[in-house]
């Protein structure tokens, strides 16, 4: 896509009705504020706190926000975590980051938090206009894993990017014990936020349990499909009853872990580990099952 200077792409008119900047510098704010406003008739909502731009979010639901990195008593990627997190409806809303502290390690933080671009401060018009235009127009995969929420992050300020793989790792799908050893470092990170993020966690316990039974279906191991439905199972039924505890949940999960442990280690099958279990487990599994 060519860009003239100083002139936004007429597509990003149809595209921004609502705007929502989240900066505690006031000049950074109005020269933003001036230069969206330029695109049709696009709304600018404002603010220089992170917890009032999260209120904002929620009311207006904005096509686009652009946030400040990080300043004094100023947390932008945790506002960015919490949107991609939440249950708003613009929690995939398109995010620009901008910074003047534009280091390697900054834009690596600031892609792992979810941010679809970067943008250096200082900056021009056409700097912004392009960073707007790559965040809002340029379609991207979505991508949910409890350690991950936001865009493909293959994707990130990547305008030179025309293959399919770019990542190393891409390379090598990893090991079926790899994903074991994955599932259940995320599973124990998860369960740790159970009561402080309780819509959060139950959904990545949800997903932790899809993919689960994907290894089993995968590998003809019906023990593991078996536990991740027993997993599922005790999670809804948890929520429906009145919310997850890490107590409850570290119970439940003990065996599945110390199962899912040997397995990423070994490469052994969890059907040995889980069947001592398994009969402990049974009755309050299926009557919890009956109560979906």
């Amino acid at each position: 896509m060519a860009y003239k200077e100083q002139t936004p792409a007429p597509a990003l008119a149809n595209r921004l009705k609502r705007v929502l900047i989240v900066d505690p510098n006031p000049l950074a704010v109005s020269i933003m504020s001036d230069l969206i406003q330029q695109v049709g008739s696009a709304r600018v909502f404002k603010t220089d706190r992170t917890d009032y731009g999260l209120e904002m979010a929620r009311e207006v639901n904005p096509h686009l926000v652009i946030i400040e990195f990080a300043a004094q008593q100023f947390e932008g990627l945790n506002f960015v975590r919490t949107i991609r997190r939440s249950t708003m409806p613009c929690r995939k809303v398109p995010i620009v980051v901008t910074t003047a502290a534009s280091t390697r390690l900054a834009i690596d933080h600031a892609r792992d938090a979810g941010v679809h671009e970067f943008l250096a401060k200082p900056f021009t018009a056409n700097d912004l206009y392009r960073r707007v235009e790559a965040a809002v127009l340029q379609d991207r995969d979505w991508a949910e894993s409890p350690d991950y929420v936001g865009p493909d992050r293959r994707r990130f300020n990547s305008g030179a990017y025309r293959g399919r793989l770019k990542r190393e790792h891409d390379q090598e799908p990893p090991s079926i014990q790899e994903r074991m050893g994955g599932i259940l470092n995320q599973m124990k990170t998860t369960i740790e936020r159970v009561e402080s993020e309780p819509a959060t966690s139950a959904r990545e316990l949800l997903q932790l349990a899809e993919q689960l039974s994907a290894i089993g279906l995968e590998i003809h191991d019906f023990s593991i499909g078996q536990a991740a439905f027993e997993l599922k199972t005790f999670v809804l039924s948890s929520v429906r009853a009145g919310g997850l505890t890490k107590a409850n949940m570290r119970k439940h999960a003990a065996n599945l872990m110390t199962a899912m442990s040997a397995m990423a280690n070994v490469g052994t099958s969890v059907k040995n580990a889980v069947s001592s279990s398994s009969g402990r487990e049974k009755s309050r599994s299926g009557s919890m099952a009956h109560s979906l």
